[in-house]
C-alpha cells in the first residue's frame, strides 16, 4: 500500500462501490466508442457538496485573485479550511470544476493560462489539491468542461465549433485537457466519478447568439459582438455527438469509473425545441410543454453516452417544470429515478439549493434530503460550500453568494446535512480553522481599513477569534462576523496573527503581513 495515499474510511469504499484498477492508456487518435460498463449503485444514497472553485483557489484565481503568491497562499488556506469543514460536516465528496471558469469572452481572464504556458507547474498545483483531498479522506466528482465557452474562447472559435465539430481546435483542446487530467489521476482514490459538462443541455436548441446580444451584461460591456462572439448555437443532436466523443475520451483513459453528464433538469419544452430550434424559421409549437413520455425520452436520449443521469433543481427556479408534470414538491426525483432505472442507470442530483436559505424542517433543503432518502437517489450535492465571489468587505453580495453554505451563517443546515451519510467518519475533533481574508497579504493598508477573518471548528459552538497586530491584541469576538479596524502602526509593516480557540480549548493561528504607506517592500510568507 502506498503510504502517501492512506486507505479511505468512508462507507463508499467499504461497500466496494469504487473499482480501483489499472486504466488503459489513451492514444493520440480518437478512441472508438466502447460499450459502457455497468456500475452498481451505492448501498445507500451519498451526499456530497459543490465546491466548483476549489482548483481556482489553489491556483490563486478564486474570488478575484490574480494568481500571485499572495493569492495562492490565501486561496489554499481557504480551500483547506473548506476541506476540513466538509470532513467535519460529513460530506463524502466535493463536486468541482477542473478547468475553472474563464474566459467567458475574449477579454476575460484565461483560467487555464498556466496549463498552456507551464504545464509542469500547473499539474504540480493540482497535485497539491489532490493530496489535500485525500489526506482528509474525501473524494471528488470532477467536471471536465464547466463553462462551455471557455475552450472556444481560448481557441478563437465558437461554441458551435467545439460541440458540432470534433475536429475543431476547441474540441481538440477540451479533449486534450480531459485526457491529461483523467490519465494523471485515474488511480487516485480521490476520484469518485467523472462529469463531462455543467448544464450544457440548457443552451441546446436556443438562439444563444441572439439571446447574448440582447442581454444586459453584453450591452453593458460596450461591445456586444466581442462579448458574444464565442457563443454559437448548437442542437440537441449535435450536443449528443459531443457527449459520445468526450465520453469515449474519458472512458479510454479510465474505464473503471462511471461518467455523469452534468446536465440540469431539462427545459419544460426541451423536446419541442429539439424538433424546432429557435434559430430556424418557426415550425411547430416550440413553446408547447413536453408531456411525460417526451420528458422521459429526452432524458434517456441526452444520457445515452453516460452512466449517471444528472439533474439540478433549485427552489423556485424549476417551479414551472415541477408543476407541469403534476408533481407534489419534489416528486420529480421519483420520476427521474424511475426513468434512469428503466435505462439501467443511476441518478446524481448534482445541484440543489434555496436562495432564501430557510433552515426550518419545512425548508427546501430539508425536504430535498428527505426525498433523497425516500427515493434512494444515488448521489446528491447542495450548492455551494463557502463561496465568496469577492473577498473585499466593500463588495456587494451577488446572487451566487446567497446560496453559500458557511458554518458562520448556516450551521443548522450543515448539521442537518451532516446526519445524511450516517455517523461521522472521524469523531476526533480537529483543531479549529482560521484565515485572515482581507486585506490581502502585502497590501498597503491604512488605519481604519476593515480586517475580515473567517473561522470554524469541529464543535456545535462558534469559535472565539483574536486579532493581534504587531504583537498587540486588537480585539476578540466570540461569534461572527469577525471584523475589526486596522490600528495605527508604529513601524513600517503590520505583522498580523489571527488566533482561534474552540469550545474544547484547542488553538490554531494564521499569520499574514501588510504594508503601510511608509514601507514600500513586503516579502510574502512561504507558500505551502
Amino acid at each position: 500500500m502506498n503510504k502517501e495515499h492512506p486507505p479511505m474510511t468512508h462507507p463508499l469504499f467499504r461497500r466496494g462501490h469504487l473499482l480501483i484498477a489499472l486504466a488503459l492508456s489513451a492514444g493520440c487518435s480518437w478512441p472508438a466508442a466502447a460499450a459502457a460498463p455497468t456500475f452498481p449503485p451505492p448501498a445507500t444514497p451519498v451526499l456530497g457538496v459543490n465546491k466548483y472553485n476549489l482548483s481556482l483557489q489553489y491556483l490563486g484565481l478564486a474570488s478575484g485573485g490574480d494568481g500571485s503568491v499572495s493569492w495562492q497562499r490565501l486561496g489554499r488556506a481557504l480551500a483547506r479550511k473548506s476541506l476540513d469543514d466538509a470532513r467535519y460536516y460529513n460530506f463524502a465528496f466535493l463536486r468541482i470544476s477542473a478547468t475553472g471558469y474563464g474566459p467567458r469572452h475574449p477579454k476575460d481572464r484565461n483560467d487555464l493560462a498556466l496549463w498552456q504556458s507551464d504545464p509542469a507547474k500547473y499539474w504540480q498545483i493540482i497535485d497539491t489539491m489532490m493530496d489535500d483531498v485525500e489526506k482528509r479522506h474525501l473524494q471528488l466528482v470532477v467536471t471536465l468542461n464547466w463553462q462551455s465557452m471557455q475552450f472556444p474562447n481560448i481557441a478563437g472559435e465558437t461554441r458551435t465549433d467545439m460541440i458540432a465539430r470534433t475536429g475543431s481546435r476547441s474540441f481538440e483542446l477540451a479533449a486534450r485537457y480531459a485526457r491529461e487530467f483523467v490519465q494523471r489521476y485515474r488511480q487516485r482514490r480521490a476520484i469518485l466519478f467523472w462529469e463531462l459538462t455543467n448544464e450544457m443541455n440548457l443552451s441546446a436548441d436556443l438562439d444563444s447568439q441572439q439571446r447574448c446580444e440582447r442581454s444586459d451584461v453584453a450591452q453593458a460591456s460596450g461591445d456586444e459582438d466581442l462579448y458574444c462572439q464565442a457563443n454559437g448555437n448548437y442542437s440537441t443532436d449535435e450536443m449528443l455527438s459531443y457527449m459520445r466523443a468526450m465520453a469515449a475520451v474519458v472512458r479510454a483513459a479510465d474505464p473503471t469509473r462511471p461518467i455523469s453528464s452534468g446536465f440540469s433538469i431539462p427545459r419544460p419544452n426541451a423536446n419541442a425545441l429539439r424538433q424546432s430550434p429557435e434559430w430556424k424559421p418557426q415550425a411547430g409549437r416550440r413553446s408547447q410543454p413536453d408531456n411525460e413520455e417526451q420528458f422521459a425520452q429526452y432524458l434517456k436520449d441526452v444520457h445515452a453516452a453516460v452512466d449517471i443521469f444528472s439533474i439540478h433543481i433549485y427552489d423556485g427556479h424549476n417551479r414551472s417544470q415541477l408543476n407541469r408534470l403534476g408533481d407534489k414538491e419534489l416528486d420529480i426525483l421519483n420520476r427521474v429515478q424511475n426513468i434512469a432505472q428503466s435505462a439501467g442507470k443511476q441518478v446524481f442530483l448534482g445541484e440543489f439549493g434555496d436562495p432564501t436559505m430557510d433552515e426550518s424542517d419545512a425548508g427546501f433543503n430539508a425536504r430535498v434530503l428527505n426525498k433523497l432518502k425516500e427515493r434512494r437517489v444515488s448521489y446528491a450535492a447542495p450548492w455551494i460550500l463557502e463561496y465568496r465571489y469577492s473577498l473585499s468587505p466593500n463588495a456587494k453580495r451577488t446572487k451566487a453568494d446567497s446560496f453559500t453554505l458557511d458554518p458562520e451563517q448556516h450551521m443548522r443546515t450543515l448539521n442537518r446535512m451532516a446526519q445524511f451519510n450516517g455517523p461521522r467518519r472521524d469523531t476526533a475533533a480537529a483543531p479549529p480553522r482560521v484565515v485572515v481574508t482581507w486585506p490581502l497579504e502585502c497590501d498597503t493598508v491604512r488605519p481604519g481599513d476593515v480586517v475580515t477573518v473567517t473561522a470554524s471548528a469541529d464543535a456545535p459552538q462558534q469559535p472565539r477569534v483574536e486579532l493581534w497586530v504587531n504583537q498587540k491584541l486588537v480585539g476578540q469576538l466570540d461569534q461572527p462576523p469577525y471584523a475589526w479596524k486596522v490600528p495605527e502602526a508604529a513601524q513600517g509593516r503590520y505583522d498580523v496573527v489571527a488566533k482561534v480557540t474552540d469550545s474544547r480549548g484547542q488553538h490554531s493561528e494564521y499569520q499574514t503581513r501588510w504594508n503601510t504607506p511608509r514601507n514600500g517592500t513586503c516579502e510574502p510568507l512561504p507558500l505551502q
